[in-house]
């Protein structure tokens, strides 16, 4: 079963039971609703429910533990499960146009490191970027917004972004508030979202960043060898990881130590 909880007390439930994705979602005024998804086997109904987990957790939901749920639930449904999905999720709190800038510079620096290993396509415009790789689809996409492109949407849509502090799962407000995910299924997606908010929170932007299967950042060091050896594109091309190294991408940025001095 999967447990998730939000910042204000909304939560959702969800489990597979004979080929149904069940999930149960309570608001903060305590009301419940329960919707069950007839799939085609309990496989089927395992990915819709691991694809509904993905969304609720780029809107802002996170796990919680599963024995503290207020559904009661058959008890063979209990077992907390890991989703199968691999996503990201950045909670952005403030993030500058040029923050945003600093960010793609580091995003660059590691396309260009890896590019012998990795053909990658970065597209460029205005506040704004795109990473294909090879003849896939895009697979990261972020746009910053500015105050002139947001006047631009219809006033009800940017009332309700503004009050809950995000447009999509891949637009940053002109406020430089944002909720964003992504799935890291792809290899190329793992490092450029590393590098990317390296580059923006080293940058001085305010983002939480939170990850399925253990995923974490250290911005200081964003290819830790610790954080990335699970990922995709380190088990099939761990070339990738020494070119990143010898591109800077491991060294943490600290003062100097100060020599002592013995008279």
């Amino acid at each position: 079963m999967f447990y998730l909880v939000n910042s204000t007390g909304d939560y959702i439930v969800g489990y597979v039971e004979e080929g149904e994705a069940v999930v149960h979602r309570a608001s903060r005024d305590s009301h419940i609703q329960k919707e069950v998804i007839r799939m085609e086997s309990d496989e089927a109904a395992f990915d819709r429910l691991c694809a509904l987990v993905h969304e609720a957790k780029i809107a802002g939901y996170q796990e919680g533990e599963a024995s503290l749920s207020p559904i009661d639930i058959p008890y063979c449904y209990q077992a907390s499960i890991p989703t199968a999905f691999r996503g990201v999720y950045a909670s952005v709190k403030s993030c500058t146009a040029e923050q945003f800038e600093a960010g793609l510079a580091r995003l660059e620096a590691a396309c260009k490191a890896i590019d012998a290993v990795f053909p990658l396509t970065l597209k460029r415009s205005a506040g704004a970027f795109s990473l294909q790789e090879g003849k896939a689809q895009t697979s990261v996409s972020i746009k910053f917004l500015s105050q002139a492109e947001w006047e631009t949407y219809p006033a009800r849509l940017r009332e309700l972004s503004d009050d809950r502090g995000y447009l999509d799962q891949s637009t940053i407000l002109p406020s430089g508030r944002a909720m964003l995910g992504f799935s890291t299924g792809r290899y190329l997606t793992e490092i450029a979202l590393r590098a990317f908010f390296a580059g923006a929170i080293k940058a001085g932007a305010q983002i939480t960043l939170d990850g399925d299967h253990g995923w974490k950042l250290n911005p200081a060091k964003p290819f830790h060898k610790a954080d990335v050896e699970d990922s995709s594109w380190f088990r099939i091309h761990p070339e990738a990881y020494q070119m990143l190294s010898d591109a800077g991408f491991m060294a943490i940025t600290s003062a100097p130590r100060r020599r002592m001095r013995f008279y």
